[in-house]
């Protein structure tokens, strides 16, 4: 995507964001989704709250249940500055729950996450899984990089959770000497981690673990 369409869209994020955050502080007396849904690995409030909800909960959501932003992220990747606005703008539902986010801090941050988001497709063996990098981690568990996967010729139904389809991580780590943990989420919110890595990850070590974790041979 061009810079000029990432300030397009930078542009729209911004309104997006506010129309959200006025939603979220409308209904009061209402549990906002950052208090009735947070993530279970994430028990402490987040460090940078729209990069970790965006990440870790409603871009899952949607790569999960397969709705109408990914599925427009995946077919065209190129312009996909709408589909990200809408889940940064979904992420600034939660982010709003967290004691001290400001919406206009927001605006920025989400102008600066948008440009260093990275997107690629790969198929093997009945697979088909699309890599996503993400802005450079500074606080645990923000992330390196996001895989969703889908299996080939399983029906995907808008809003319907496939069996076979996977949301896996590469996440910063506060365990001491190891520098990212290879997480997955699932469709209920459950968090798990598979393993740990020693050095910062590239693509290609989340290409790797994707691979062990189908079972796919790397060839």
């Amino acid at each position: 995507m061009s810079n000029q369409q990432w300030n397009i869209w930078s542009t729209v994020a911004m309104l997006a964001l506010l129309v959200a955050n006025l939603s979220a502080h409308e209904a009061l007396g209402q549990d906002s989704p950052a208090a009735s849904e947070r993530p279970s690995a994430q028990p402490q409030p987040p460090a940078r709250p729209l990069l970790y909800y965006f990440e870790h909960v409603s871009l899952r959501d949607a790569a999960l249940r397969y709705d109408q932003d990914i599925q427009r992220l995946i077919a065209q990747p190129r312009q996909a500055g709408e589909p990200i606005t809408r889940l940064f703008a979904k992420a600034t539902l939660y982010a709003s729950g967290v004691p001290g986010f400001k919406s206009d801090a927001g605006f920025d941050d989400m102008s600066r996450f948008m440009r260093q988001i990275s997107f690629e497709t790969i198929r093997r063996e009945g697979y088909t899984i699309h890599l996503m990098g993400m802005p450079t981690p500074e606080h645990p568990p923000e992330a390196y990089f996001v895989a969703f996967v889908y299996k080939d010729g399983e029906p995907l139904v808008e809003g319907t959770p496939a069996p076979s389809t996977r949301y896996i991580t590469l996440e910063k780590t506060a365990v001491t000497g190891r520098a990212f943990a290879l997480g997955e989420w699932d469709v209920k919110g459950n968090h798990k981690t598979h393993g740990f890595g020693n050095q910062e990850p590239t693509v290609r070590d989340l290409v790797g673990n994707v691979f062990a974790l189908l079972g796919i041979n790397p060839k």
